[in-house]
């Protein structure tokens, strides 16, 4: 039964004119008509609702992109992750901003693969990408370009056998040097040296930029040994957010290591605790929108004895030892609230625990617990969807997959 490529009306054997809309039917038309339920497998175009066949890309009566397999059903959620505001700063439950945005160099694409089609059918070149499509189809299946009219004369098939894709392992732009963008902070001469990320002699690292809703944002990628962060000096920066030093931070290798260093910033630097965390003296802990410090007393001050004055004992509420506290950092640069730490485990929340802070919406219900063991203190994050970050001291060792926070920026780090 012969399909109208025109309004896809389908029509009786033998039939020249479309009954619908009067287009003249060719033979082609039988080359790409469907019927139903026999396609194995058909793609509903988004933009029409057309059925198409499997192998097709392109819709065949109005053009539409179709997607590569059935679409799922989405699924109804809040994300991982909701960004907390920067240590010390307002709520980051806002609007974002504006963003600095960050020149990606990516390899590129690879071509898409050309339809199969029918067996057997002949093809024609299209008139805007030269790519072969089935004879009979309405767009081109490689670039969406409508193909000649129903009833036009079908252009000669190409044989020329097709260029040799380039190899996916190249860095090499195809646009023209003069008109490649350049990363913010990265002088203009830096693209060269991407094609050495190629034979091995640099290091491929990405940073990618978390937004508020959890979702992946800005890509920066480097072939770079070292990489600097920053306000205004680095290889990447983030000219709007004040949380943040001229220069504030540098990712380098060492060996086989990558090393995330604090380059004695004000706000400081910030790695998500992988569990569990053994937790050092004067440790600094961002959870939600908290910023603690978590002071180690001495042993005078874990054991005092009640006090007595003039031969008489100090009348008041009996307290057990505590072994650490934990001070709340606030904007104006001072602490505010002192939590004493006296029994074994500590549970910090929002609505579970022994320290709780109600009205802070970026803390998990039960968020992470701190273990007091022969002197040690040990980090348990319990789950929670924005996670425990602490304070880099000086340096510290990242791996791929680590989450960086400094100033009011999120990064996930990763190696190539």
């Amino acid at each position: 039964m012969p399909r109208c490529l025109k309004c896809d009306k389908p029509n009786r054997e033998g039939a020249r004119f479309c009954e619908e809309c009067g287009a003249r039917l060719t033979a082609k038309t039988a080359i790409v008509s469907i019927a139903p339920g026999a396609d194995g497998g058909a793609l509903p175009c988004p933009v029409c609702s057309l059925q198409n066949a499997p192998h097709m890309n392109f819709c065949r009566r109005c053009g539409g992109k179709l997607p590569k397999s059935a679409p799922k059903p989405q699924t109804v959620g809040f994300p991982a992750f909701a960004a907390t505001a920067a240590p010390g700063g307002p709520p980051a439950t806002g609007s974002d901003g504006p963003r600095p945005q960050v020149a990606v160099l990516m390899p590129p694409a690879a071509p898409a693969p050309s339809p199969a089609g029918p067996v057997g059918a002949p093809k024609q070149p299209c008139p805007s990408c030269g790519g072969l499509t089935p004879l009979g189809f309405a767009f081109c299946q490689l670039c969406g370009q409508r193909m000649s009219e129903p009833g036009a004369a079908p252009a000669r098939e190409s044989h020329a056998a097709p260029a040799p894709a380039a190899p996916a392992a190249s860095h090499r732009s195809p646009v023209p040097a003069a008109s490649r963008p350049t990363p913010i902070g990265i002088p203009a001469t830096a693209p060269a040296a991407m094609p050495a990320m190629a034979s091995g002699q640099l290091s491929a690292i990405r940073l990618v930029a978390i937004q508020r809703d959890g979702a992946d944002g800005d890509v920066h990628q480097f072939a770079a040994e070292k990489l600097g962060l920053g306000r205004r000096e680095g290889e990447i920066v983030f000219a709007n957010d004040p949380y943040l030093a001229d220069l504030h931070a540098r990712i380098e290798r060492r060996d086989r290591q990558w090393v995330l260093v604090d380059l004695g910033s004000r706000n400081g630097t910030f790695v998500r605790a992988r569990d569990p965390t053994v937790l050092r003296p004067q440790e600094v802990l961002l959870l939600g929108k908290q910023v603690l410090a978590l002071d180690l007393l001495p042993v005078e001050q874990t054991d005092a004895q009640p006090a007595a004055e003039h031969g008489v004992l100090v009348f008041g509420t009996p307290v057990r030892p505590a072994w650490a506290r934990l001070r709340q950092l606030t904007m104006s640069g001072v602490a505010r609230d002192v939590y004493y730490l006296c029994r074994p485990e500590v549970t910090l929340g929002r609505e579970d625990g022994d320290i709780l802070f109600p009205e802070d919406e970026f803390m998990s219900r039960c968020h992470l617990v701190l273990q007091h063991r022969d002197g040690t203190v040990t980090l348990i994050d319990q789950g929670s969807s924005n996670g425990t970050y602490l304070r880099v001291r000086g340096e510290r060792e990242i791996v791929g997959g680590d989450h960086i926070r400094l100033g009011d920026q999120l990064l996930r780090f990763e190696v190539a």
